[in-house]
């Protein structure tokens, strides 16, 4: 049984590789693996096997069943089923063409050895409709041969050069070319070869030559009439009876619809801007388009092969075993499409939210082979709506607000006068008079706040004109380099493509966008109690529909943006979420009253802006200011 040659007819390359390991490692020959049924039959002529190990599901129109018919209707080689499926209907029809056994997938290696070995020992006759020995055409064989579409060659190796002695019929279906012309000219199939493939030929001859084990390889040919077609070569080698390789018999199948047809579903794929992922039924990931590839910044070498799991949520284990829902589980547990919204793990650590559709792909005996994942960034549009969302938070806020400090109002004026006429009606040296002087302190105090409030909840009377920035910025760095003490510096930044200073023109109120340069440089200061540095950078940046409607900015598209970085303490992503709120502050009592950056944020929203902020924690925060720039 050693050295006995095993055909394996398998279209999962793994899995192949996995079986061709085990038995080459056992001491039998596996000179070639084939993934298709036409593939199988026709090796099966050239190779002349002992056993054949094939899939039941194979690619292509011939099945794993049917390959096995066509070839026991020639040849008396024992066959042994691989599957994954075990319904009875599939393994009794199965059964019809006669094999010695079925494997059941996943196998342990110790089973598949087993079995292969009782088949070799069952063996009753030589296959009697092949010669054995070296490959030879009989009139039977000769003509199974015109009748089929591949092309079958024998090339002899001699003195280490390669001569190909025998053509198949097949040879004309493929490359228009007769066998007359093929004798006449030794080296007319090297000629035919395209051009820009002419190099990937001669690599795999030279593997060929140097008894290098050769897997099928692909490229293209030009037929006798001028078409380019893609072609398949299969070598399978041969050996005499000491062992050494002295020829390949080889198979060479046109794949050019296969290629068009690959080429085409993966030019739509390309061409759409939605991810695309087929996921198999181990949770790897078999292909994957462009657009997927942008939406996780990553490429095909660090996705393909990988578990979904590890590239979509960064996990070791798949997410039906650590309590996430898995879409991809559901298809091949339930089998039926369904959508999901989900958020991923980017390469660049940030999270994606996805519009995730799931599909089964199913084989054409209606099983399950792997998943198909559509996969919609929604990122962006989530951003906008939390931004959305956190803009009507805050106007509804400021109308609150503005309700109750009216209100309060109403209460302070009475108090506050009556605390006046007590002050008036009582004695300087009355212990009570400071008590009053007090009331009449706390009470100047609260009318600042709620004048504030009201400031914050309603549209204020805008001295709008034009102004320009990089003059109002300039006027106010005395002021601001006060305001935030001799610890920290001040720099402004103007960006050197800014040349024309004077065109840097906005429509604003210029008390009001001083007062947010100044809220925002105490904000920056009270970040930074030991010191660092304040910077302030005036750019232009040009804005798309969905920024303009979604704060609902004004609509030109070129902005002003002034930057108000520090090198503070920074923010968590909590602090950050809520930093515009009235009232909220992480000041201690009576250090502030968490109105500062919400007046910013209403002032900037009157002069129809927008701004942002960015925060590392320990390193510092960077708000964004954004003004549409006043064009004639």
């Amino acid at each position: 049984m050693e050295n006995a040659k095993i055909l394996v007819v398998e279209d999962d390359r793994e899995v192949a590789n996995i079986i061709k390991n085990i038995l080459q490692n056992t001491g039998f020959n596996v000179p070639i693996v084939v993934s298709g049924g036409e593939a199988a039959i026709s090796a099966t002529k050239i190779l002349k096997p002992d056993l054949i190990l094939m899939d039941i599901k194979l690619e292509g129109d011939i099945d794993g069943i049917k390959a096995a018919e066509k070839i026991k209707q020639s040849y008396e080689v024992p066959i042994i089923f691989l599957t994954a499926n075990t319904e009875d209907d599939l393994l009794e029809i199965a059964s019809e063409t006669g094999p010695l056994a079925f494997i059941i997938k996943p196998f342990k290696a110790k089973d598949l050895v087993v079995n292969v070995k009782n088949a070799l020992s069952q063996r009753k006759t030589i296959p009697n409709k092949i010669e054995n020995g070296s490959f030879a055409f009989d009139k039977e064989f000769n003509n199974s041969l015109k009748n089929t579409a591949n092309y079958i060659y024998t090339l002899e190796i001699r003195n280490n050069y390669p001569f190909i002695i025998q053509h198949s019929y097949g040879c004309i279906y493929v490359t228009g070319y007769s066998l007359e012309e093929y004798y006449s000219n030794p080296l007319l199939y090297y000629e035919i070869i395209y051009k820009d493939d002419k190099q990937i030929f001669i690599e795999n001859l030279n593997r060929m030559l140097c008894r290098d084990l050769v897997e099928p390889f692909e490229y293209r040919i030009v037929r006798k009439d001028g078409s380019v077609r893609w072609v398949r070569n299969i070598p399978i080698p041969r050996h005499d009876a000491n062992g050494e390789l002295f020829a390949y018999d080889g198979l060479i199948e046109d794949i050019t619809e296969k290629k068009v047809s690959e080429e085409f579903i993966k030019n739509i794929l390309e061409a759409v801007d939605e991810g695309f992922v087929v996921i198999d039924r181990d949770y790897k990931i078999i292909s994957a388009n462009g657009a997927f590839y942008k939406q996780v910044g990553m490429n095909s070498e660090t996705v393909i092969g990988k578990k979904c799991y590890e590239v979509f949520h960064k996990l070791s284990l798949p997410c039906y075993e650590t309590g996430i829902l898995c879409g991809v589980n559901h298809i091949f547990n339930m089998g039926t499409s369904h959508a999901a919204d989900c958020h991923y793990h980017g390469d660049n650590k940030n999270q994606l939210y996805v519009e995730t559709k799931y599909y089964p792909l199913k084989d054409i005996s209606g099983n399950i082979v792997s998943a198909i994942v559509t996969m919609l960034d929604r990122t962006e549009k989530k951003k906008l709506e939390e931004q959305l969302f956190h803009a009507q938070k805050m106007e509804a806020l400021g109308q609150f607000a503005s309700t109750v400090a009216h209100e309060i109002n109403n209460y302070l004026a009475a108090m506050t006068t009556y605390a006046q006429i007590l002050k008036m009606k009582i004695n300087k040296n009355n212990p009570l008079f400071k008590y009053v002087n007090q009331i009449i302190l706390s009470s100047e105090k609260i009318a600042g706040l709620t004048r504030n409030l009201i400031a914050f909840g309603k549209k204020q009377e805008l001295n709008i004109r034009p102004i320009n920035i990089y003059n109002l910025i300039k006027k106010s760095e005395n002021i601001l380099s006060t305001l935030i003490g001799v610890k920290i510096s001040l720099e402004i930044i103007f960006r050197p493509s800014l040349s024309q200073y004077k065109e840097l023109i906005v429509n604003g109120d210029p008390d009001l966008l001083e007062q947010v340069l100044m809220n925002l440089a105490v904000n920056a200061r009270d970040a930074m109690p030991d010191g660092g540095r304040l910077i302030i950078e005036l750019n232009i940046e040009e804005k798309d529909n969905s920024f303009i409607n979604s704060f609902e900015c004004s609509e030109t598209s070129k902005f002003v943006v002034i930057s108000v970085s520090d090198t503070g303490i920074g923010m968590n992503e909590e602090i950050k979420s809520r930093i515009f709120e009235p009232f909220f502050t992480t000041k201690e009592v009576n250090k502030g009253t968490g109105l500062g950056l919400a007046i910013v944020y209403r002032i900037i929203k009157e002069h129809k802006g927008y701004i942002d902020v960015d925060s590392i924690l320990g390193k510092g925060t960077t708000f964004r200011v954004y003004l549409p720039l006043f064009e004639k």
